[in-house]
Formats: C-alpha cells, sequence, structure tokens
C-alpha cells in the first residue's frame, strides 16, 4: 500500500530505451537472441510487456538493426505492445544503438530515460518502479548485486594480476536509469572524446556524475548462453 501511495505521487516522465540490435553471435544462433522463443514468445517481447504494463512508464523506444526492422515491428503489433512509439536503427556499437535510440525517446519529453537489455525478460515491476523512484531524488542509479566469488583481474597469459575484495565489487544489471540531460550530455562528451562502453552508467560517471544503486534481482539475468536461455524460461514458467 505504501508503494502505490509512493507511484501515485511520482509525476516524473519516464521513456525507455530498449537496445535490440544486437546479433546474438555468442549465443551461437543464425536467429539473434530477442528474437528467440521463450515459452512461445519472443525473448524481445516477454521484456516490452513489462515495461508497457507498468504504470510509471509513459514511452518506450526499440533500437533493433536494419535487417530486423519489420520483424520488429510485426511482433509489436502482433502482440499490441502499444507504448512502444518508435522503432529506430542502432549502430555497430551498442553505444551508438543507445544513443539513437535516446535521441528517438527525446521526443516525448521524458525527465527520465530507462536503458535496459533486451535480453533480459525477467525484469519485475517491482525493480522498475523502486529504480524510477530512486531516480527522482538522483541523477543516475542502477541495480547491483553482491558478489558471491572472489574476482580476479587476468593478464593477456591468464596468469592472475590482481583481486578485488568482495565487500566493495558488485555486478552491474539493467535497467540503469538517468536524468535524460545528463545522460545525453555523457554520450556528447563520450563521442567528442572517441570514448566508448557498453555500460552507459560508465559513461555518465566519467561525465562527472556519480552513480546510486539499488539492489537488483537474481532472477534479472542476460540471456548470452543456451544455459541462460534455460535459466530464463524457469523463472517465467513460475510467474506466466
Amino acid at each position: 500500500m505504501q508503494r502505490l501511495f509512493f507511484y501515485m505521487n511520482t509525476s516524473i516522465r519516464v521513456g525507455v530505451v530498449i537496445p535490440a540490435a544486437g546479433k546474438g553471435i555468442r549465443f551461437g544462433s543464425k536467429i539473434p537472441k530477442q528474437f528467440l522463443l521463450l515459452h512461445n514468445e519472443p525473448v524481445l517481447i516477454h521484456t516490452l510487456r513489462h515495461f508497457e504494463n507498468h504504470q510509471l512508464v509513459s514511452d518506450i523506444v526499440v533500437v533493433t538493426s536494419e535487417d530486423s526492422l519489420n520483424d520488429t515491428e510485426k511482433l509489436l503489433h502482433q502482440f499490441n505492445i502499444a507504448k512502444v512509439r518508435d522503432v529506430v536503427i542502432g549502430g555497430k556499437e551498442r553505444q551508438v544503438s543507445v544513443y539513437n535510440g535516446c535521441l528517438a525517446i527525446l521526443k516525448y519529453s521524458p525527465d527520465t530515460i530507462m536503458v535496459h537489455d533486451a535480453v533480459r525478460p525477467c525484469i519485475n515491476a517491482d525493480l522498475i518502479g523502486r529504480l524510477i523512484l530512486e531516480a527522482k531524488n538522483n541523477l543516475a542509479v542502477v541495480p547491483v548485486l553482491s558478489v558471491k566469488d572472489t574476482i580476479g583481474e587476468i593478464d593477456e597469459n591468464g596468469k592472475l594480476m590482481k583481486y578485488y575484495s568482495r565487500e566493495h565489487t558488485r555486478i552491474i544489471q539493467t535497467p540503469q536509469v538517468f536524468n535524460a540531460n545528463i545522460l545525453l550530455h555523457a554520450f556528447a562528451l563520450a563521442f567528442e572524446q572517441n570514448y566508448y562502453n557498453t555500460d552507459e552508467s560508465s559513461l555518465v560517471q566519467r561525465s562527472g556524475v556519480s552513480i546510486s544503486t539499488i539492489d537488483g534481482v537474481a532472477e534479472n539475468i542476460k540471456i548470452t548462453t543456451e544455459e541462460d536461455l534455460e535459466i530464463a524460461s524457469n523463472y517465467l514458467r513460475k510467474i506466466l
């Protein structure tokens, strides 16, 4: 009931960018991971539906490859994902793809931009809501998980060089949530300096803005391998 009260008093406009232009090369499938089926629906649709159904999300932009543009638009129509305002073409780098999506979502005047991997279909409404509420008081927020194993850095020969404290190490997930102006400034600075990274929060931090964190959820895995697909299928089976 308390969470519902906070939702009712949240006046920020939230736009969501879903980068879905990946080829899934590491997965080893001829079909991009976002189009693989989970319980008879594409991974992308499972992911989008969480944001489609969330009361704090206003607008969604999907970023896809040129080859997948028509298929993506057909899926959105088939599964009635109505909050997707635009489907735009991505670039060779994730950073370019997300930037293109941010430019498209700006047309709908979001206060906050949320970026979420298309291949994380087990996100839930509670995490989305907690991130948005946290973003009311912070310029940048990401969900994180504690690290259970020892983490080490290796050199090019596979030799361990450095160990990291589990106490101060976290796994960073998406959705990542940012003040819209802050995120666009971070992109502009990165491109100006020819700096590329696959994580939006790293760009924002590099621009001089501190990143706040909240607890993520273990189920919110990124599908990278066939094993991940099976794990995601098991998670979704519990709630479908």
